[in-house]
Formats: structure tokens, C-alpha cells, sequence
């Protein structure tokens, strides 16, 4: 059995391109379109409002883009504290993986990748 390629978060990542080439990640595309509509009175360019917004999702999406990671459709996470709440879920020093489809929001996801007590992988 092959294990499937993940890519580590970086949150230093200035390289955010991954934006406008979102087709391949289907339940997480949905967040970003419904983030990127609720954007759309912005002065921004929408790609441009979504890097601003959530900077921390992108630069690990172009992370994972760039590793080769194909199509990502959930997330990895372990917190360094057992019980510690972040993005609607308390999160366990064991490894939990949750589908896109179980986040309502991409600020959700931005606040997970944010967090420094966690450790997240695209899976």
C-alpha cells in the first residue's frame, strides 16, 4: 500500500499562486468560491482579496502545489496541547483527518493553518 504524499505547512511562504488554480481541489474550491463572493465588494482584485484574506491556506495550497501533493481533499492535524480548540474543533495530540467537506467556512481553515500549536498537513 502507497502512502499518500503530504505536504508540511509553511507559513513563511510569500509564493501564493496556487489562488487562481483551485479546479482540482473540489470541497475546498467550494469554501474559497463562497469566501471569494462574500469579498466581491472588495477594492482588491478577488485573487488578490483571497491572499490577503486568508494568506496562511494559500501559501500551504502552493506548498503542496509545488510538492507534488495531487489534489489534496482533507487535512492532518495534531496539536501540540491535548484538547486545544481551534477553527470550531478541539484538536488531540493523536492524528486526526478531516475531509474539506466537514469545514462551513475557509476562515475555518485559515485559523488552523495560522496556529502555531498545531501541526497540519494536506493530505
Amino acid at each position: 500500500m502507497r502512502t499518500p504524499k503530504t505536504a508540511r505547512i509553511n507559513p513563511e511562504s510569500d509564493d501564493q499562486g496556487v489562488a487562481g488554480d483551485l479546479a482540482g481541489y473540489a470541497g475546498l474550491h467550494r469554501l474559497l468560491a463562497v469566501a471569494a463572493a462574500q469579498l466581491a465588494d472588495s477594492t482588491l482584485d478577488p485573487q488578490e482579496a483571497l491572499k490577503a484574506k486568508f494568506p496562511n491556506l494559500l501559501a500551504a495550497l502552493e506548498k503542496a502545489h509545488a510538492d507534488g501533493v495531487p489534489e489534496p481533499t482533507g487535512l492532518r492535524v495534531v496539536a501540540m496541547r491535548e484538547g486545544f480548540w481551534r477553527g470550531g474543533i478541539a484538536h488531540s495530540r493523536a492524528p486526526a483527518v478531516h475531509a474539506f467537506e466537514h469545514f462551513t467556512s475557509a476562515e475555518q481553515l485559515e485559523q488552523i493553518f495560522g496556529e502555531s500549536l498545531l501541526v497540519v498537513e494536506l493530505i
